[in-house]
């Protein structure tokens, strides 16, 4: 056995000394060309991982060798900072652990999104915690845990293992001015390649002509509007007085303050027209509401930014009027500039016409940073999951949207004054089942192409038995607003379409991009009960085609408000879409409005807008009583939900929720404690009550 064992380890250095150990002395001495090596075969798992495909990584290193070749260097450039180190090692695997586990997180990612890695990922990290298990099983989650942990224990391992590099004082200074060259070529190449790099606007082609390596560093560094070459005193003067002039053109009678009605904006998640799929027969329509309302209201499609998530992108389009495209590569400007900086939008614009503005969703606060970009939004409140009660869940974790209804109706009833309210559902959000066979709709699939192949009807069966359930949301909606006797205009649209695996050259409107709005006004529309009869009539409106930044302005235009107390923004999009100049308009507008001197602001310049003192919740909590059982303390009052949590004011007590009037509160206090009940997402706090002792035990 002994005999056998020595044969072998003879045969394996027979061969590494053969085969490999001519390479491995040659890179030991020349570290730079292992740094070339190393740099060009990572960036090609990078791209293979990314595209999920080696073929289609050996077709983009032909293809756009010149935006490969800046990936290496990329990589290459991270990887030579660790020549500068003693333990050189230690610092060279540790950045190709990096690089590894970002190609790997973009890989998985890909499996759930059409949108790749960028850097706003990062940002958004502790939401993104909020709901990976939506994504990703409890196996999946303990498996990527191990592979970290492992990673590090590799790491400190080679630290104790490993020993400084003995290097003379010429060589390191040698490899610092390669290290130094290779980054100072990485850093024009890069410069050269975002001028010149002809960008779409669409992350996921720009990630597939650029490559990722590129398109993700470049994601950290490309933020905010761009300071347009043309902007100055003189440009912005001509854009507002040729703002003034189109408005003054402007005929017809606007309403007065006691005519103006309701506006109700619901952003339906993932929410489209199936009958857009080409090939796909359902056993019957899962929407029957909506397309009663396309045939008999005034709709059309709605061109937003993003494909299968990023649904902030689209919000924020809507509600300001300015175009994500203008913004950084994968910025999200809810988790960038607006956490800082208040700005117009339509709850400013209909706040100075007397409107109570009131934001409204069904999933957490904190999420895209919405309890504090609404504030820089100018809404007077803001009602999250964290205040609602009696909240349905479907089978993978989501809140029902019908809670929407009853909170609708809670707003309305709650001021004096019009109300507009911006609703944003969350029902139909994936990630959707594989293996689901309980739907009540059955679908088929058949392909134009008789060589393609689709493996997700299981996850379309889910989403259109939630299609069905939302579009009786929306009929239960309409039906309560039918019932009330205020003027009511309700905008319904889909902020994009849901991600179940299919093309643009699935869509019978070629695109991935394209949803649909409706335009409901309780003022002329026939009763939804005679629509739904109504049947396969005619439409009685013709579509219009709309961008999402251009949605808020055409609405309020079409339903008559007065805009003339309205910011820039918005009378560029009602007056001057048509302009052969639109789009430099409206970027000036946005870079004047955010990030430069304020000149079509007036004298505040770009303190003109400030942040609302937004309240969240429009139900105070009331704590009455506090009382001690011997196990709990028990906190009784009004305006409870699930997401009540006793309080302290040092810290959030464990907390079990009995019903709306009822807390029990687990914990050691001390005799002078006083306790406080609060609403809370996490550790932030959005509400509170007033305090009391808590009672003698």
């Amino acid at each position: 056995m002994n005999e056998l064992t020595e044969k072998s380890n003879v045969s394996v250095k027979y061969i590494k000394g053969r085969f490999g150990g001519r390479l491995f002395n040659f890179l030991k001495k020349h570290p730079l060309w292992q740094l070339v090596i190393t740099s060009f075969l990572l960036n090609f798992a990078v791209e293979a991982l990314g595209r999920h495909s080696l073929t289609a990584a050996v077709v983009f290193v032909f293809r756009s060798p010149a935006q490969f070749l800046l990936g290496v260097l990329i990589i290459g450039s991270s990887l030579s900072v660790s020549f500068l180190f003693a333990r050189r090692k230690i610092v060279y695997a540790f950045v190709m652990l990096v690089w590894i586990g970002i190609a790997i997180a973009n890989c998985v990612i890909l499996c759930f999104r059409v949108t790749p890695l960028c850097a706003i990922d990062l940002i958004l990290l502790k939401s993104t915690f909020s709901i990976i298990g939506y994504y990703l099983s409890v196996w999946q989650i303990v498996l990527i845990a191990v592979a970290i942990v492992g990673a590090v224990v590799g790491i400190i391992v080679l630290a104790v293992k490993s020993k400084p590099d003995k290097r003379g004082y010429k060589k390191v200074f040698k490899i610092a001015a390669a290290c130094a060259s290779v980054i100072g070529i990485t850093v024009v190449l890069s410069v050269f390649n975002s001028v010149f790099a002809e960008t779409t606007g669409r992350l996921a082609d720009d990630y597939d002509k650029n490559g990722f390596t590129y398109s993700f560093c470049s994601t950290f560094f490309d933020r905010g509007v761009d300071m347009p070459d043309s902007y100055s005193p003189s440009r912005m003067k001509w854009v507002k007085n040729l703002i003034d002039d189109a408005e003054n053109s402007v005929s017809g009678n606007v309403l007065t303050e006691e005519e103006q009605p309701n506006v109700i904006f619901v952003q339906l998640e993932s929410f489209m027209d199936m009958s857009h799929i080409k090939g796909l027969e359902l056993s019957e329509n899962p929407e029957p509401v909506f397309t009663a309302l396309q045939k008999n209201c005034m709709h059309g499609e709605l061109l937003v930014p993003v494909t299968g998530c990023g649904t902030a992108n689209t919000e924020f389009e809507v509600l300001t009027g300015m175009r994500v495209d203008d913004f950084g590569s994968g910025e999200f400007p809810y988790d960038t500039v607006l956490k800082t900086k208040a700005c117009e939008s339509a709850a400013v614009n209909l706040g100075l016409l007397g409107y109570k503005t009131h934001a409204l969703h069904n999933n957490n606060a904190t999420f895209y940073s919405r309890d504090k970009v609404f504030a820089s939004l100018g809404f007077d409140s803001f009602t999250s999951i964290e205040f609602m009660k009696d909240v349905e869940y479907n089978s993978i974790g989501w809140a029902k949207d019908h809670v929407l209804v009853s909170e609708i109706e809670k707003l309305l009833e709650s001021t004096e004054e019009r109300d507009f309210i911006y609703a944003i559902s969350v029902q139909t959000h994936g990630k959707y089942p594989d293996d689901f066979d309980d739907g009540k709709i059955s679908a088929e699939y058949k392909p134009f192409d008789v060589d393609d192949s689709y493996d997700g009807l299981d996850a379309v069966s889910y989403y259109i038995q939630e299609l069905k359930e939302v579009d009786a949301f929306i009929g239960e909606l309409i039906s309560s607003l039918e019932e009330m006797s205020e003027d009511t205009v309700v905008v319904l649209f889909g902020d994009h379409i849901p991600e179940l695996g299919f093309s643009s050259v699935d869509m019978d409107n070629d695109s991935l991009y394209k949803t649909d709005y409706v335009i409901w006004d309780s003022r002329n529309a026939a009763p939804l009960s005679e629509m739904l009869e109504a049947g396969n009539e005619d439409e009685a409106f013709a579509g219009v085609s709309l961008t999402s930044y251009q949605l808020y302005a055409y609405v309020c235009r079409n339903i008559g408000l007065n805009m003339s107390s309205f910011g820039n923004v918005a009378k560029a999009e009602a007056y001057l879409v048509q302009n052969e100049n639109y789009s430099e308009i409206l970027r000036l507008l946005e870079y004047d409005t955010l990030y430069g001197v304020g000149y079509t602001l007036g004298e505040k310049g770009t303190s003109f807008y400030q942040p609302s003192d937004i309240v969240y919740g429009t139900e105070n909590i009331i704590l009455d009583e506090i009382s001690y059982n011997g196990e709990y303390y028990i906190l009784k009052g009004r305006n409870f939900t699930p997401f009540s949590r006793g309080y302290t004011g040092k810290k959030l007590l464990s907390t079990k929720y009995i019903d709306e009037n009822t807390l029990y509160v687990k914990a050691r206090l001390d005799e002078d404690s006083a306790i406080s009940v609060v609403q809370a997402d996490g550790e932030r706090i959005l509400r509170s009550s007033g305090c009391l002792p808590v009672a003698e035990k």
